[in-house]
């Protein structure tokens, strides 16, 4: 069959998606009430930490991104889960509020920002025929760890500290993330993608569309339906545990829910 045959690149690209649950707001919400009480800050002044670190990070995205396309896939995904482990270090060790924003933005970015955008970029470079097929396999990263990653957060926070839980991530992604992308990129399995982009024709049509669509006003009513839903939704996450401590639930019951 087509998982079984295209195996090794696509463990890679489920591999990266289940690791940009580290950097997801879903997973770092769980911690959110340690970060509250530890670091003396209110809900307000958090949640305008984390909308900046967001923001700095998507700027840093497009940047960032584009050296996908200069640099060996081997080379740059190993880039992008160091980037991960420092950021999970960087939480975990954090001191001061500084230090923990500066982790929020690590997280953000090579969770979130280039660990999905590593997999997806992958995935449709490689496959040509079969592309829908390999973007929604790599995908199940998310589901999965959506319905893993909360509850054994939930259990490893009832049994120790948040920085001992984050040392527990570190650990995992250097012991066990880290040789895996090495694994499944350790024989030139890949086909070599060539490089389009400096085309100047494309560039120039690429400019030519954002024009068409920027003087189109449909474009403009629409923006605001496509950019809400995540506006409200990363605000229902980040302060899930607090929403289920004024009810009365335990942080293991709102995160079961993911379930």
């Amino acid at each position: 069959s087509f998982a079984l045959r295209e195996k090794r690149i696509l463990s890679f690209g489920l591999s990266f998606t289940f690791m940009s649950s580290f950097g997801q707001t879903f997973l770092i919400s769980l911690f959110v009430p340690y970060f509250l009480k530890d670091f003396s800050l209110s809900n307000a002044t958090f949640g305008s930490l984390y909308s900046v670190a967001t923001l700095i990070s998507a700027g840093l995205l497009p940047y960032l991104g584009k050296w996908i396309d200069d640099l060996p896939l081997r080379m740059y995904s190993q880039m992008v889960i160091t980037g991960l482990l420092v950021a999970s270090i960087t939480v975990a060790l954090s001191w001061h509020v500084a230090l923990l924003f500066v982790g929020l933005v690590l997280l953000r970015l090579s969770g979130q920002g280039l660990s999905s955008h590593t997999a997806q970029t992958a995935m449709a470079r490689y496959f040509v025929h079969e592309r829908g097929k390999a973007l929604s396999i790599s995908s199940l990263g998310y589901p999965i760890g959506e319905g893993i990653l909360p509850l054994a957060i939930a259990g490893l926070l009832g049994i120790f500290s948040w920085r001992v839980t984050w040392g527990i991530i570190v650990l995992v992604i250097a012991l066990f993330f880290i040789p895996l992308v090495r694994y499944i990129l350790s024989k030139s399995e890949y086909k070599e993608v060539e490089h389009t982009e400096n085309d100047p024709k494309t560039t120039e049509s690429s400019w030519e569309v954002y024009r068409m669509l920027a003087k189109d006003y449909r474009i403009w009513l629409v923006t605001p339906v496509v950019l809400l839903p995540p506006f409200w939704a990363t605000g229902l996450f980040l302060y899930q545990v607090s929403i289920a401590e004024q009810l009365g639930w335990s942080a293991t019951l709102i995160a079961s829910a993911f379930v």
